[in-house]
């Protein structure tokens, strides 16, 4: 099982590109609908998440990851970062 924390800003990043790449999209499917998520965690809440990822899950991030180059269109160089590193840590 892998961590991935995202801030606030990250997770709302993430919503804001959906609305105009998949990634975006797929990665809010599958972080939020995948990782184990408590009652009181709140993808458009302040606080930062914790997200336990399944490796299956980790490797269709992964997935998404291949098909734009690990470039991550209009994600923050932080964002891009965390997104690589779980990549590359499978």
């Amino acid at each position: 099982m892998l961590v991935l924390s995202l801030s606030a800003k990250e997770r709302q990043t993430i919503t804001k590109i959906g609305g105009g790449y998949s990634h975006g999209r797929n990665l809010y499917e599958l972080i939020w609908g995948s990782c184990g998520c408590s009652d009181e965690d709140d993808w458009y809440g302040s606080t930062d998440i914790n997200f336990s990822v399944p490796k299956d899950v980790a490797l269709e991030i992964d997935w998404i990851g291949k098909e734009y180059d690990y470039l991550w269109p209009g994600f923050s160089y932080e964002l891009k970062q965390k997104l690589n590193k779980l990549c590359d840590s499978l």
